[in-house]
């Protein structure tokens, strides 16, 4: 849901700046506009940029094919800008740098014996628990919350054994 009002969020930022532009109808949308646009979005971080830009050229194409084609090559011209390999490159220098694998390993051992010690509160029990869980599954706090009793399904694989999926 939060992803869904980001990406509500850019494209009527898009649309309210086209309409300060005296652009009041989408088939009027120009490429100068989107110009303008971009120029206005030259403070943002490449990512920031790139996701506004990408943002609405899939409005653009949704636009094209389920309602009317209003949008030509050169509108999509004008937002394909970004230089690939340096947000590929900004991805990777941001990035978190793993924790030590010896540190996990400490970590994920000591929260398995917590978890299975019946004399440790529960409270500790079911943080270890979680952490368990988050670090086998992937899953984030909040998804994890979201999980229902009897949510974990088994499933036979090819060789026979018994595999569980959420």
């Amino acid at each position: 849901i939060n992803n869904i009002q980001a990406k509500m969020k850019q494209i009527i930022n898009f649309l309210v700046f086209v309409c300060e532009h005296n652009y009041f109808s989408l088939q009027d949308i120009t490429v100068e506009v989107i110009e303008l646009w971009k120029e206005s979005l030259s403070h943002l971080a490449i990512t920031s940029f790139s996701r506004y830009t990408n943002t609405v050229a899939l409005f653009m194409e949704y636009y094209n094919a389920n309602i009317e084609e209003v949008f030509s090559k050169e509108h999509f011209s004008a937002l394909n800008c970004v230089d690939y390999k340096c947000l590929r490159a900004v991805k990777e220098e941001n990035k978190t740098p793993n924790i030590p694998a010896k540190f996990f390993d400490d970590m994920l051992s000591t929260a398995i014996k917590v978890m299975e010690d019946i004399e440790e509160p529960s409270f500790y029990r079911g943080l270890s628990a979680m952490l368990v869980i988050e670090t086998q599954t992937g899953l984030r706090t909040g998804e994890l919350f979201a999980l229902e009793k009897g949510c974990v399904k088994p499933l036979s694989i090819f060789n026979g054994e018994i595999a569980y999926y959420l």
